[in-house]
Order: structure tokens, then sequence, then C-alpha cells
């Protein structure tokens, strides 16, 4: 991901059926090889933002979604804990 097409990066991606997603700007934040997340100090919000949208195909329905629970995603990826917990709220 990323806005330098020149260098093949993508400006957006198509997530498969039944996988969840997430974003964050990754200047903001390191993953360290043991998975855990550090975030970096904050950067001038005037200069340094991100623009995120969410495109739904076939139409979006309410009774598809689900929201993620960080306790069944920690129980399935325990590595990943610092990660998800990034991405949902506490139960």
């Amino acid at each position: 991901m990323g806005q330098d097409i020149l260098e093949s990066e993508q400006v957006q991606y198509t997530v498969p059926p039944d996988v969840w997603f997430g974003a964050f700007p990754t200047r903001d934040y390191d993953i360290l090889a043991d998975n855990r997340v550090v975030k970096k100090a904050p950067r001038d919000a005037e200069k340094h933002f991100s623009l995120v949208g969410t495109t739904v195909a076939p139409a979006f329905e309410t009774d598809d979604f689900v929201l993620a629970k960080r306790s069944q995603l920690v129980s399935r990826f325990p590595a990943l804990e610092s990660l998800i917990s990034m991405f949902t709220p506490s139960d």
C-alpha cells in the first residue's frame, strides 16, 4: 500500500470475503519482530494524515456485518495481541 505507483505501491487493496481487516498509518507505529506494536513520537497533524475509505460490493447489508471481538481474536492469535488491541475495543 502507498501512493508511489511508480514503485509498484498500490493505492487500494481488495480484501477477500470473510477476512478481518484494519488499517493504521505505518509511519506512526513500529511492529517489532515479536509482534509488539510501539507507537512513535507524534507528528505534525497538519502535514501528516491519512484518508481512509471503504467501498463495499455487492451492497453492504447490516445483517452480514460482524464486529471483531478482541477476546476471540486474541485466543486464536495470541502472538498478535498487541496488534489486535489496536483495532478492537475491549470486550
